[in-house]
């Protein structure tokens, strides 16, 4: 009940034009409103810290019409840059039939995949929090410890702006 209260007043917010700034680090065309807005009904639906959903937006500097090849001839789509091999265990794992059109063109729905990715690495992933936050990006050493200050440094940044705008939801900074 309380997350219903938190996510209505949160709504509230949003329709006025004092969360608006300047430089977000994040691609603009998918509006900073909206990015907020999917980030609190993923982070309310799937219990994960909003402002790390917001840093990885950040980090991942996604669109939603963003498809980024990879090195290991993988895909990245959308705004919150959702791997296509990551799409196949999600279809395997879930019963799915999920494509990659689907991240091109349903805003929320990357945000939604992404809060249930990143639960699942809180879940099951072996290390501190950080380290099963930054597995979002990579479970290889040298890439995890790079992501872990990229998300350190963006929920910083998320976390002081949805507090400075008098939003109060599950933070990671919270939880250390």
């Amino acid at each position: 009940m309380n997350k219903i209260i938190i996510y209505i007043i949160i709504l509230c917010l949003l329709n006025s034009s004092s969360i608006y700034a300047k430089d977000f680090p994040v691609n603009n065309e998918f509006t900073v409103k909206e990015r907020i807005d999917c980030a609190v009904q993923a982070s309310i639906k799937y219990n994960v810290p909003v402002d790390v959903l917001l840093a990885i937006s950040s980090i991942e500097n996604g669109n939603i019409d963003t498809i980024s090849k990879n090195t290991n001839n993988t895909y990245d789509y959308g705004v919150m840059q959702i791997n296509s091999d990551y799409i196949k265990d999600l279809n395997s794992k879930l019963n799915l039939n999920i494509s990659y059109t689907d991240f091109l063109k349903r805003d929320c729905f990357s945000f939604q995949v992404a809060a249930y990715k990143l639960k699942e690495h809180i879940k099951f992933d072996k290390g501190d929090l950080l380290t099963r936050l930054a597995m979002y990006h990579s479970k290889t050493p040298k890439y995890n410890e790079i992501y872990k200050k990229k998300i350190v440094f963006h929920s910083k940044y998320w976390s002081d702006f949805l507090q400075k705008n008098n939003f109060k939801l599950y933070l990671y900074s919270e939880i250390q």
